[in-house]
């Protein structure tokens, strides 16, 4: 099969004298993406190829889910650069989708990075169509947004010909921002936050707060299939860390009051997560919050819980509405999972009538009601870690994970 996917990155070609850097972890993050499957990755100025394979489908569906990738394509190859042989690749191709009685609009657009081939790019493209043209009498020519484009790209060794441009995740790849730490709920928020931070090229990991029986493990499992899912776009890599809250709940519950419940478990879920990200060398929370969509998300309850992370707590969905959050994590693919009807902790113990303005100093008073030293001692010792390592899943303790990270 004489074929060639190109691929095609955007923001990593402004990085200048980091470029190169960029473009290497761009590159194992698709040899780790492909891994198990037979390709060969080729690097040229400002593309990548992927040659000599033979499940093209399958490797579709994964570039899709690569970050730093722009857009790609499924080529066909040809050595004979003459205009009739290119042309000839242009009709085979467009055969397969449409007819001679098909309509819409066309075009034919060629990048000849031969500079020594004896057209230029836009000679090229009108030799090409004047060929293809009369095989779909129907199709109109229009160079502006056209619904079909026949794209050429000319080498010195070959042309390329293809219809299809794939969109990519594009941002920069995984691994080359660092690494941070998502409060993973099972809602549809926060699996987006992730998502939109993962595309930033950081890699993360995800805590989940459980407290059994009050969620159940219908509401653990959904939890699990939402880190799996974005683990498919930072390399099918993700741990998530299953942190059992149900003492701090009730002890909060029990001695501090009703109203300040929900500030109260946010800030104990910052005090876990900041532990846990710490242990693992991760340097910044990432939450779903979208500012004045609960009644926890106010600025006045935000500033209230961000004073006790000792690191930065980022907030990517911070100005967007529930409609824009829903239509990504329906790109995402988390939106079915996030839907399913089992509740998470937080909606669980809600109270009544949630403080909307919550006082710092009050808030303190409120925990020093605590045995807090001793409630978050517990939670940590209870936790479970879920190892996720392409669709396959290792439970362990946090004492034996964190020993490995030693």
């Amino acid at each position: 099969m004489n074929k060639k996917i190109i691929i095609r990155y955007s923001e990593i070609a402004l990085k200048k004298g980091n470029r190169k850097r960029f473009e290497n972890q761009l590159a194992e993050n698709i040899r780790w993406t492909l891994k198990g499957y037979e390709f060969k990755l080729v690097k040229t100025w400002g593309r990548f190829f992927i040659t000599d394979f033979d499940q093209d489908e399958i490797l579709i569906e994964k570039l899709k889910k690569v970050p730093g990738i722009s857009n790609f394509s499924v080529a066909e190859v040809t050595t004979e650069r003459t205009i009739e042989k290119i042309a000839e690749k242009a009709i085979e191709l467009l055969s397969k989708d449409y007819d001679s009685q098909s309509r819409g609009y066309f075009k034919v657009d060629t990048r000849r990075v031969d500079k020594k081939f004896p057209k230029n790019a836009n000679l090229i493209s009108k030799e090409v169509a004047d060929i293809v043209l009369p095989n779909f009498e129907n199709f109109i020519v229009k160079l502006n947004r056209p619904e079909i484009t026949v794209g050429i790209e000319l080498y010195e060794e070959d042309a390329l010909v293809f219809i299809n441009r794939h969109r990519g995740v594009d941002g920069l790849p995984v691994g080359s921002s660092g690494k941070m730490s998502l409060l993973l709920s099972g809602g549809i928020d926060s699996p987006v936050a992730g998502y939109k931070i993962i595309s930033r090229g950081v890699k993360l990991n995800s805590i989940y707060y459980h407290s059994v029986p009050y969620t159940s493990e219908g509401a653990r499992l959904k939890v699990i299939d939402l880190a799996t899912i974005l683990s498919k776009y930072q390399n099918n890599y993700m741990d998530l860390f299953i942190v059992h809250f149900t003492d701090i709940q009730r002890a909060v519950r029990k001695d501090c009051r009703a109203s300040y419940g929900t500030v109260l478990d946010r800030r104990y879920m910052m005090k876990i997560a900041d532990i846990i990200a710490s242990k693992t060398n991760h340097k910044a929370l990432i939450t779903g919050e979208s500012i004045g969509q609960v009644a926890s998300q106010t600025i006045e309850n935000i500033t209230s819980v961000d004073v006790i992370s000792k690191l930065p707590i980022l907030r990517p969905l911070i100005g967007d509405n529930k409609l824009e959050i829903t239509k990504i994590a329906q790109k995402v693919g988390t939106y079915e999972t996030s839907i399913k009807p089992f509740d998470d902790c937080c909606v669980l113990f809600a109270p009544k009538a949630p403080v909307t303005k919550a006082n710092i100093e009050y808030l303190d008073k409120e925990e020093k009601r605590l045995n807090e030293d001793e409630l978050i001692e517990s939670a940590l010792l209870k936790t479970k870690v879920i190892k996720i390592r392409r669709d396959q899943i290792e439970e362990v303790t946090l004492e034996d994970y964190l020993k490995k990270l030693r």
